[in-house]
């Protein structure tokens, strides 16, 4: 696997995970930024990452894994 790709799963439960779903090639994203979850129907800590021509929305489980994952991405 390449270190410059982020890989996604289908499966939620690690002993699911198979092979990845797709993966994003992150020399080729423009930015990653948080998303403002106040005014939505759904709770959560959102984070965006901006390809371009694609949107990729993750959620995170709290606000510090938030804050984790975007910044080492």
């Amino acid at each position: 696997m390449d270190l410059d790709i982020l890989y996604y799963y289908k499966a939620q439960s690690p002993e699911l995970i198979g092979k990845p779903k797709k993966g994003i090639k992150m020399s080729d994203c423009i930015e990653i930024f948080e998303k403002d979850m106040t005014k939505s129907k759904e709770k959560g800590f959102s984070f965006t990452i901006n390809l371009g021509e694609r949107l990729y929305h993750f959620m995170a489980d709290t606000e510090s894994e938030r804050k984790n994952w975007v910044s080492c991405l």
